[in-house]
């Protein structure tokens, strides 16, 4: 297996002419696929992510504003005329339920854009610590191409994204044959930086920037519950414009959300 990474959307740039044939793992710990994997607990029908709020504007009101529900942030504050902003916990059951919720965030949904628009990517995964054991587990049984796309904090690196996707990679490791792994230069500082928190991943969490701009924000239980690991076991994929839980296929495995009542 051969694992590249990339530690914010610009630099998939340098990815595109060798991109055929990848599968693509987004990751926004804090918070857009930890909030886009919840939801999909709760029941959503589908997410469609936008980088502008312009064009969240546009698809609601195509699909019909009754059946839609508009969430995202800018700068980590919820966007003026929206119902929702980017706390996991806000996408309730009660609220999101049978609903396409329409999303557009600083950084998770321009990084999916953005990888849809540079790369010719197999599948396109979300990924959180939520829903990384899930994650690696369907990786594990398809030993080609990986990339990790994570969303980062307006064109800079993210700690929280970078010990996820050094989780992700650590667990792979341990289920395929170490040495047939082909890890980049960034997918090892990656890996490097998780085993540094390994023993406390809440702690990655708590030194990031962007932590401590939710903290300021009065958001601090943001962190506590995206810090959480494998509390859902289920993969949302994207395709042809929506984010999505797959159906199971035959001759495939995919976790499916079960609707707790």
């Amino acid at each position: 297996m051969k694992i590249t990474l990339t530690f914010y959307p610009s630099e998939l740039k340098r990815l595109k002419s060798a991109s055929g044939g990848l599968r693509v793992v987004v990751i926004d710990v804090l918070r857009a696929s930890s909030t886009i994997t919840h939801a999909f607990s709760q029941g959503c029908k589908a997410v469609y992510p936008f980088a502008s709020i312009r064009d969240c504007l546009i698809k609601a009101r195509e699909l019909g504003r009754d059946r839609v529900i508009l969430g995202g942030e800018r700068n980590g504050l919820k966007i003026k005329g929206f119902r929702l902003g980017n706390s996991p916990q806000e996408y309730s059951r009660d609220v999101v339920e049978d609903k396409f919720i329409l999303i557009t965030t600083t950084n998770c949904t321009k990084n999916v854009q953005t990888v849809i628009r540079l790369m010719t990517a197999k599948e396109i995964l979300v990924c959180s610590f939520l829903n990384l054991p899930a994650v690696a587990e369907y990786l594990a049984t398809r030993n080609d191409r990986l990339h990790i796309a994570l969303s980062g904090e307006e064109g800079e690196a993210s700690l929280e994204d970078v010990v996820c996707g050094g989780m992700l990679i650590h667990r792979l490791l341990e289920k395929t044959d170490l040495i047939e792994a082909v890890l980049s230069d960034p997918a090892r500082l990656a890996y490097i930086a998780y085993l540094h928190y390994k023993d406390n991943l809440r702690q990655a969490l708590l030194d990031s920037t962007h932590s401590q701009l939710l903290i300021k924000l009065g958001m601090e239980k943001d962190i506590d519950f995206c810090a959480q690991v494998g509390i859902h076991n289920f993969i949302p994929f994207y395709l042809k414009g929506t984010i999505r839980l797959k159906e199971p296929v035959k001759g495939l495995y995919y976790w499916v959300a079960s609707r707790r009542r």
